[in-house]
Formats: structure tokens, sequence, C-alpha cells
């Protein structure tokens, strides 16, 4: 198409306004016969100003959506076509799928799809949305047949999915973005359960049941309730969805989830308590007493009132994220000679006159991650480090935490460096801030605005979301610790 100037695009009619507007203006030596359709105001202070008795929206849906009450583009109070849209003669002027149709009886600009037909000229994008006008790859899930991206997104394309509700049978494989199928998911329901079958409509009663069931299935489904059971798996992979589960064992001095050898397992959503006894009632505990490292990943997972420790892991690989660990008695985490991988969790209120407090991190791996987290108000023996306590080979980078409480004594390390972290006790290093964190108050360990520790994360950090999953940052930069404050 040859290059053409820009134009001003408005309505075309014998006035540009109502006849409310003419009786206004009677100074015009001309009578109002025909009232524009293409008046509008956007404001009770622009249709004021024009006599117009309330606020006059354009058409979204039409060829002028735009309500240009300064006139920047024509005649003031007129409903526009898109100013930013590209000009054109015909249809094949118009090479974006967002704009695929030359509107040649009004505008001449660009505009959206009507049907499918206006999207035939773009491979892979053959479907109008509906609400857009732009050509697209899906309207629906049925035009999304990947495994790995089986959701229809509002922008008209297919993606993975991102939580269980989004998939029919209740499970998605976050990692890989995948809906399981419902034959490869174990179900468990100890109001309806009983069986070995396991299935949606034959439930497990237990989810050692569910351990134990035959075939390859991996993902376990478990209704919400109280479950007391120690849930076992040695050699295992099993990924357990459970919000509204709390589990916590039937005998003393075991653990409510016992990991063993080369098994890998997540939990979502499920609470692990009240285990007893004496040092063995822990939340959970991973260990390769015989072979393999085992991989434990919780997410969403609440860990307390255990007379152990929270989590126990010994040459283990763990992941913990956006979880609450408060009130273990033995301390909250343990872990060594393996790898973590900890961020956006709340460490609270654990500990007693113990050797550990809230964490204790030795011999890990050097790239593991603590970053992210609150570790506040916990307690342990005396002269005992009641926050952390970070032994490493390698040098281990602890950044972005809170490491509080009301002991000067919070954290002990050898080989650890700590950056941009909050503590009432002076740390040196980078970025790190002295001071108290300032939070909401009692039990809640959210940080109020006047906290030192808003704002005042590694400028570096890319992590994107809180606890909450509120967005980081708010501010300038992210905050400290495992919440991101919302203004």
């Amino acid at each position: 198409m040859p290059a053409r100037s820009a134009r001003l695009v408005y309505a075309r009619g014998v006035d540009f306004r109502s006849c409310v507007v003419c009786a206004v203006v009677g100074a015009l030596s001309f009578a109002c016969t025909t009232k524009n359709p293409e008046f509008c105001c956007s404001s009770v202070d622009s249709c004021g100003a024009v006599g117009a008795a309330g606020v006059v929206m354009c058409n979204g849906a039409g060829s002028r959506p735009f309500c240009d009450d300064l006139g920047a583009f024509g005649a003031a109070h007129t409903c526009v076509a898109d100013p930013t849209a590209p000009v054109c003669d015909d249809t094949l002027d118009c090479t974006t799928p967002g704009r695929p149709v030359c509107d040649v009886s009004d505008t001449g600009t660009c505009m959206g799809c009507a049907v499918g037909a206006d999207c035939a000229r773009f491979p892979g994008l053959a479907l109008c949305h509906p609400t857009s006008g732009a050509c697209v790859e899906c309207t629906g899930a049925e035009h999304c047949l990947a495994t790995d991206q089986p959701i229809c997104g509002s922008g008209g394309a297919c993606r993975g999915c991102t939580a269980d509700a989004e998939c029919a049978a209740g499970v998605c494989d976050e990692p890989v973005g995948a809906c399981v199928a419902e034959a490869d998911i174990i179900y468990v329901d100890r109001a309806t359960g009983a069986g070995t079958a396991c299935m949606r409509l034959a439930p497990c009663l237990t989810m050692s049941a569910g351990v134990a069931a035959p075939g390859p299935r991996r993902w376990m489904v478990v209704a919400a309730g109280d479950y007391s059971e120690t849930v076992t798996l040695d050699g295992r992979a099993m990924t357990f969805i459970g919000p509204g589960v709390s589990l916590r064992p039937a005998a003393f001095d075991m653990p409510a989830m016992l990991v063993l050898n080369a098994s890998a397992v997540r939990l979502e959503g499920l609470r692990l308590y009240s285990a007893g006894g004496n040092a063995n009632g822990d939340g959970v505990r991973c260990a390769a007493p015989t072979s393999g490292t085992p991989t434990l990943a919780m997410v969403g997972v609440r860990i307390d009132g255990n007379v152990g420790f929270g989590v126990d892991a010994n040459s283990c690989a763990v992941t913990i994220t956006a979880s609450t660990i408060v009130g273990n008695t033995g301390g909250g985490v343990s872990i060594s000679d393996g790898s973590f991988a900890i961020t956006n969790t709340f460490i609270t209120g654990n500990g007693a006159n113990t050797a550990i407090g809230g964490v204790r991190l030795s011999a890990n791996d050097a790239s593991s991650v603590f970053a992210f987290n609150t570790v506040a108000d916990n307690v342990a023996g005396g002269g005992i480090a009641e926050a952390l306590i970070c032994t490493s080979v390698q040098p281990q980078r602890i950044a972005n935490n809170i490491l509080a409480g009301s002991d000067p004594t919070q954290v002990s390390f050898t080989n650890c460096d700590f950056e941009f972290n909050l503590s009432n006790q002076g740390l040196g290093g980078s970025g790190n801030v002295t001071a108290t964190p300032m939070f909401v108050g009692g039990t809640d360990f959210h940080l109020t605005l006047s906290s030192e520790g808003v704002d005042d994360a590694d400028p570096s950090a890319t992590l994107a979301v809180d606890f909450d999953g509120h967005a980081r940052p708010q501010g300038n930069r992210r905050d400290i610790g495992a919440d991101e404050v919302v203004p």
C-alpha cells in the first residue's frame, strides 16, 4: 500500500452534538435537525458543559469505541475509531492478527474480526476472539490439544495449567503444565473411603492405603479431613494434593510423613501436626538410610505443634515454598548433608530449651537457596542462636530474610554470607539492616508499612510473588522476608 499521511477520524453528521447541545448554544444561525449518533461525553463535568443529562458512552464493540471528549481527532464529544489503528484501503493492508480487517465503509482503519473466516490469513490463529476481535489460537479448551498446554488463556493462547482447579480431574502437574488424567490419580476420602481401588468413585480410606494401591499412579487427591496415620514412602514417587487435609501420626515417636531413600514426594496444601512422644515426633522426616537421594517439595504446607522438628532432613533435596512452620518444640527446620531451596516461608515460634530454634542448615550444597523467609520469635537453649544456625563447607549465601527475635543472638554461622537481611542482631556484610522488623503483631508476622524491611531487599532479586501470591515488588524494590507489603 502506498504511504499515506495520518488523518483525523471522526463521525460524519449534520452536527457533532445532540440537539440538547444545539439548544444551549442558541447563537448558532441554523436549527438542529438531526441527533448526532456519534455523540459522547465521558464524565459528569464534560457532559454538563454541553448540556447532556448524563454520561454518554461509545459502543465498545463498534467501529468507533473511543470518546474524543476534547476534540483531539476532530469535533469534540465524538466517538472515534481507535486513534492508534493503522489506516487501510482494504483488508490486505491489515497485517497483524490483532486488527485483521479493514473498515472500508466507515473509518478506513484496521479493526477486529467478526468471524473466523476473517482470520484465514494467519496460520495457527484461525479463530476470532469473541471480545477482543483478535485472531487467536483458541477460544476454548477444546482447541488446546497439546498435553503440556491444555488451557485456553483469556487472551486466546493455549498455555499450561497453573492450578489444580483448572483441570477436570483436579490435578495439575505444575512443573510440566499438564492436566493429569483421572485414571492416573489415587483418590482418598476418610469420610466415604473403603477398599483398595482408590478410584474417584471408590476412594480409599487412608493415605497409606493410597500409597499401597496397585499400578504406577503417582498423584493422590486427598479429601479434606483429619487423618491419623504415619504415611511412609520408601522409593516411591507421589504428589499429594490436600487443601483442608490435616495429618497427624497415630503412634508416639513417629513423624506424620516419612520419606525414605530414592523417593520423590511433593506435598501441596497439607497440614502436618501434633506428632507426640519424644524427639522423633517430627512433622516430616526425610532420610536415605539405604540408597538414593530423596526429594521432598512442599508448597502451601503448614507444619505445627509437633514435639520434634517441623522438618528433619538428612541427605535429601528439600524445597519449601509459601509454607508455615510454627510451634514445633524440637525446632523448625533442620537440613544437613543435602540441598535446599526455601523461599516465601514463615518459620516462627519454634523451639524451647533446645539445640535448634528456627532453622539449622549444616554442610549442604553451596548452590542451595534460603531467601525471602521470615524467621522470627523462635527460642533455643542458652547461648544458641534462635533464628538460624548456618554452617557450610563452601560459601553459602543467605539473602533477603528476616531473622529476628527477643534475644540479641539470632544468627550463628560458619562460611555463610549474609546479604540484604533484616535482624535485630548486627550481621555486617552487604545490605543487611539492623532493626526491629515491625510486624503487624500477635501471631501475624506480615510487615507494616513502617518496617525498615519494606523496599530494602537486594535490588537484583527476581522473585515474582510473596507468601500470599502478591506481586513483588510493590514499591521501588522488593521487601525483605516472606511478605510483600501491599499499600
